[in-house]
């Protein structure tokens, strides 16, 4: 007796179909970015750091299929396409007394993104907090308490320049930065207090919880940095090394938290039944 078998039409390779569609999106902003990064070399850090941040979305996808998605996903995308949808938004308003001579567009725009952006990381930071393995600690606390503190204290010394607003729209101006820049600031603080503590506490995987510490640990270096650098006079000679510092830290930064969920960083994960438990590097 023979066996038949039925001829198998062309099909893609199963490691590519089993992948959540999430990944193929963020593959393609990384090409975007890529493709941008050879069109506008003077734009080598924002383009780069593009890159980084779609490749850290894909890897996320890639090592948790089943992750939240939704705001993790819209506040990992938002900041890296968000400036074609501002220049849009600019045009189509004229600046307004209400803005300090500012397009309300634009000024809606860029609030949007930055609280979509802090919402996205916000969530990636209660992500990680759920994903534990291990109980808190008095260290874990004191961690968040001085980061908490340091943040507040960069945002007031980042105000400092402003001065004092003169009139209603000034001070609406004032107002909306420095709630975002507040949000934005202490959302990494957090970030990275959560990410101390697990690489503290031994969480697997450790390197990648490390990697996670560095990272999150460098963006809210940047915060302090350019707080301190926009408030006193820097000298001409530091000037240009600053930036170079400041661009660096960033680049590397994300990075790190690339090659963190790279390593199978945990994520929160969706409640339905059979989803990858925390902690799992399941995908």
């Amino acid at each position: 007796m023979t066996d038949t078998y039925e001829a198998r039409g062309p099909h893609l390779p199963d490691v590519l179909t089993r992948q959540s569609p999430w990944v193929y999106l963020f593959v393609g902003v990384t090409i975007v970015h890529a493709w941008l990064l050879v069109l506008q070399p003077e734009l080598a850090t924002a383009r780069l750091t593009g890159v980084l941040i779609s490749l850290l979305g894909a890897a996320l996808f890639v090592r948790h299929p089943d992750a939240r998605r939704t705001m993790l996903a819209f506040g990992t995308l938002i900041p890296i396409v968000d400036a074609p949808i501002v220049q849009f938004l600019d045009s189509l308003s004229p600046p307004s007394e209400l803005f300090a001579g500012l397009s309300p567009a634009l000024v809606a725009a860029s609030t949007f993104t930055t609280l979509v952006a802090v919402a996205g990381a916000l969530y990636l930071a209660v992500g990680l907090a759920a994903a534990r393995q291990r109980a808190g600690t008095q260290v874990d606390r004191a961690i968040a308490v001085w980061l908490g503190a340091i943040g507040i204290v960069t945002v007031v010394i980042g105000a400092i320049p402003v001065g004092v607003p003169s009139s209603s729209s000034e001070w609406l101006l004032f107002g909306i930065g420095l709630v975002l820049s507040l949000g934005s600031t202490l959302t990494w603080c957090y970030v990275a207090a959560v990410a101390i503590g697990g690489s503290l506490a031994g969480e697997a995987p450790r390197r990648g919880w490390g990697l996670a510490a560095i990272g999150s640990a460098l963006q809210v270096v940047v915060f302090i940095i350019t707080a301190v650098g926009s408030t006193f006079i820097v000298p001409e000679g530091l000037r240009t090394p600053l930036v170079v510092a400041i661009a660096g830290a960033i680049i590397v930064g994300w990075a790190c938290l690339l090659a963190a969920f790279a390593l199978g960083l945990p994520a929160i994960t969706d409640d339905r039944p059979g989803a990858t438990p925390p902690g799992s590097a399941g995908g």
